[in-house]
């Protein structure tokens, strides 16, 4: 036998073969390329590091500044039980001083007015405690005075030995941990799914756009290979890759910065889910781009032009809280975001059976519009 015959039996003649051997050459070409580690792996693990040492405790918090006006054991009681309400919620947040009927309150402040005698055995004569908002109202008036009407009425109860119909507890453990878990789930989710969509774009778009441009896909017509095959292996090659860096990522991430609690409420199957529908999503819609950009010199600017707004707009890593009404209306339709919220309820463990339904539909819906692009544009040689 001679050695050609020996070397056609060892090459895969399948399609299926040929897809699986493309699949595991082009994963050791990518992982040898430092560009592509540098990128993939290592960028948005710095980019959380520096996320969380600038934002990790960064969740809004409102800061309640309190007068009590009052003296004997019903302004003693009231400022000692509401002290342990916001002890319990965010003590560096809580600012209580105890007034007499002369001092003012400047604004911002709640002034909280307790009757003569209240505590003392005898019940003032219809008299109540009185809270009073100086000033224009906040965001965060209503919270301060939620807080402080619910332990008037406390004291109400406990001063008149009425029975006690609803009950509040504040048991939230540290408030500094669960702003961190917060931002930890925030930033590490946000992160994982940015790079699913980088990796789409400037790991599979810009490689294939550059191979073309050097006549690299126009050498497999003549090559005993099926182009078909090559195109799967070299995608899947970037699903896998995204499908065990992206978990390790997130599993990583909570671990770190939120602990094993926050990690272990994880929706595992409903994260995994999504990261390869997300993953196998976004690289069609990177092989649909490559097939309408032919121009290499013209690759990177558009690239580029599709990437900012996503990074921006899709509340990855900034809050579309803050983005004017119609920008977080239209943003809302985005398959990034509807996937990037998605698997934040998962990694918090709030994912009903349907909630993660909406990012499936408009995942294979940005599959299939795909899929259409690259039969209809997707050519293997520039145009002459």
């Amino acid at each position: 036998m001679n050695k050609t015959a020996v070397a056609s039996d060892r090459r895969p003649s399948g399609w299926l073969g040929q897809a699986s051997r493309f699949t595991a050459i082009e994963t050791a070409l990518y992982l040898r390329d430092n560009t592509a580690i540098f990128w993939t792996f290592i960028y948005p693990v710095v980019l959380l590091v520096i996320l969380m040492i600038v934002f990790g405790g960064g969740q809004a918090r409102f800061f309640a500044e309190i007068d009590v006006e009052g003296t004997g054991p019903g302004a003693d009681r009231f400022a000692q039980v509401l002290q342990g309400r916001f002890d319990a919620i965010s003590p560096e947040s809580f600012s209580l001083r105890r007034v007499t009927a002369k001092d003012t309150t400047p604004e911002g402040r709640v002034r909280v007015i307790i009757p003569v005698g209240l505590g003392e055995g005898a019940r003032p004569g219809g008299e109540p405690i009185s809270v009073r908002l100086v000033g224009e109202p906040g965001a965060e008036s209503g919270s301060m005075l939620s807080i402080v009407s619910e332990t008037a009425a406390l004291l109400d109860r406990e001063f008149s030995r009425s029975p006690e119909i609803v009950s509040i507890r504040y048991d939230i453990g540290s408030p500094k941990r669960a702003a961190e878990s917060r931002s930890a789930v925030y930033y590490v989710i946000g992160l994982a799914v940015l790079t699913m969509v980088s990796t789409a774009l400037f790991g599979f778009s810009g490689p294939l756009i550059d191979l073309r441009a050097r006549g690299g896909l126009k050498l497999l017509s003549v090559m005993p290979v099926r182009r078909t095959a090559f195109l799967a292996g070299f995608a899947m090659c970037r699903v896998a890759i995204l499908v065990v860096f992206v978990s390790a990522f997130i599993a990583g991430g909570l671990l770190v910065y939120a602990g094993v609690d926050a990690l272990r409420a994880t929706a595992p199957l409903t994260m995994l889910s999504l990261i390869v529908a997300g993953s196998v999503a976004f690289l069609a819609a990177g092989l649909a781009l490559a097939g309408v950009v032919t121009s290499n010199t013209l690759a990177s600017a558009v690239i580029n032009f599709v990437n900012l707004p996503i990074m921006f707009l899709s509340d990855l890593f900034i809050p579309l809280d803050i983005m004017p009404e119609v920008v977080r209306t239209i943003a809302q339709f985005s398959p990034v975001y509807l996937l990037v919220d998605a698997m934040r309820q998962a990694a918090v463990g709030e994912a009903a059976s349907g909630d993660w339904i909406p990012a499936m539909v408009a995942l294979a819906a940005l599959f299939v519009v795909s899929i259409a692009i690259i039969a209809s544009t997707f050519r293997w040689r520039l145009p002459r």
